[in-house]
């Protein structure tokens, strides 16, 4: 019997879903109508690239039309889903539109965080291509850009702002960058270079209020008093799951929505997947990740698993940034451990190498992606590396899985 599949979101997990979908239906693993979405009518997009190449770009690019139909999927875009029904599974649609469902997958995504100071709504975010554009336009003025927040979308806007020639002052209200990802050395590394691109920093800052003088300019007044000047703001200070949907049709709750190792969520036939769920991390612990790369794997897994198909979902948690010509990559869990390797030079090219209890369970590569797999792989295997093969740079990582020179 053909089966009803609706999506809701169609950023990276809901298009991987969608496509994982069409391929069962097309290898006649699957009998199903798939219908995808999205208030957005010009998704999907890479998000990546919206601090990134699309701002630094002479002209701002268009994203290319995706023919969903050709793969047997109906794209409702520019369409906005209001409301769920779970007792007769149906979708009702803001104009009026329901859909029928047997499998109901969210993966709505969610919404930067706006700066909660009186004047904070003067902020730029970046979360979308509409978004990207509005800030592509404005940095073309030139002039003084304050960015509020020192993590990856903070400092990527930064570098992009100094690539176009603007003065660029970062403000964060801790006392280094990128502080929940990456381990003190690393931070000050990449501070360092940003400082030396142009960029200046004010640490332990905190924002009272922002108001926007007669010619434009927005002042920022600090907690300690001080103020700041500055052409155009961007607040980069984190990211809220979007759960207004989920919470229609009464799906359990914490900090996104709550699945199980299959992305079921708790009512039956509703799941969900990507940026806006809390599921079981390798370990079993509750997760929250919101990066490019978990959100195509788990919009994919958690297709597979409504269609009935084999799936497994154990990933290293990884993601990638480039600032200031830098390329950085961060594996696993490198922060709390109790040993770190170096390998290369103690700037650049590098890739660190961070143990715990003689295990490898995170790493930070620099401009050094060909380490990616090797690592990744050996942080799987929960291995005791023996210290000494890892500090050899004669020794390739990717050898000592083939050598078996790991001790299990």
């Amino acid at each position: 019997m053909t089966q009803r599949f609706v999506i809701i979101g169609a950023g990276h997990a809901g298009a991987a879903a969608a496509q994982e979908l069409a391929r069962a239906v097309a290898s006649g693993a699957l009998e199903a109508e798939i219908a995808l979405v999205d208030a957005d009518a010009g998704l999907p997009y890479e998000r990546p690239a919206l601090s990134k190449e699309w701002l630094t770009a002479e002209t701002f690019p268009e994203a290319a039309p995706h023919d969903w139909a050709a793969a047997g999927i109906a794209f409702h875009g520019g369409r906005h889903a209001e409301r769920i029904d779970a007792g007769a599974r149906e979708v009702a649609l803001a104009d009026g539109t329901r859909l029928g469902y047997d499998r109901l997958l969210l993966a709505p995504g969610g919404t930067p965080r706006r700066l909660p100071v009186p004047g904070g709504e003067a902020c730029h975010v970046l979360r979308t291509a509409a978004d990207s554009r509005l800030l592509h336009a404005a940095l073309r003025k030139g002039g003084h850009l304050a960015v509020i927040g020192a993590g990856v979308i903070g400092l990527e806007t930064a570098s992009s702002a100094r690539k176009l020639g603007l003065e660029v002052t970062v403000i964060e209200a801790g006392d280094r960058v990128m502080a929940r990802s990456l381990p003190p050395e690393i931070s000050a590394l990449l501070q360092a270079r940003h400082e030396a691109a142009g960029v200046q920093f004010l640490f332990g800052a905190a924002i009272t209020g922002i108001a926007t003088r007669a010619d434009g300019r927005q002042v920022v007044s600090l907690k300690d008093g001080s103020v700041l000047a500055a052409d155009l703001m961007v607040a980069g200070i984190g990211f809220d799951a979007d759960t207004a949907l989920a919470a229609t049709a009464g799906l359990k709750l914490d900090r996104g929505i709550l699945v199980d190792a299959d992305g079921q969520s708790s009512v039956p036939g509703i799941f969900a997947a990507g940026d806006a769920t809390v599921f079981p991390g390798p370990s079993g612990a509750p997760q929250c990740w919101q990066t490019w790369q978990h959100a195509r794997r788990h919009g994919a897994h958690v297709a597979r698993r409504m269609a009935g198909l084999a799936s497994d979902y154990a990933p290293v948690h990884w993601f990638w940034t480039d600032q200031q010509g830098l390329n950085l990559q961060v594996l696993g869990d490198p922060l709390g451990a109790d040993d770190c390797v170096l390998r290369g030079a103690p700037e650049r090219p590098q890739t660190r190498l961070y143990l715990r209890d003689g295990r490898i369970a995170g790493a930070v590569m620099i401009d050094q992606g060909r380490d990616t797999r090797p690592v990744t792989a050996l942080i799987e295997s929960g291995a005791v590396v023996e210290k000494g093969l890892l500090e050899d740079p004669s020794v390739q990582l990717r050898s000592l899985n083939a050598r078996k020179a790991v001790n299990a």
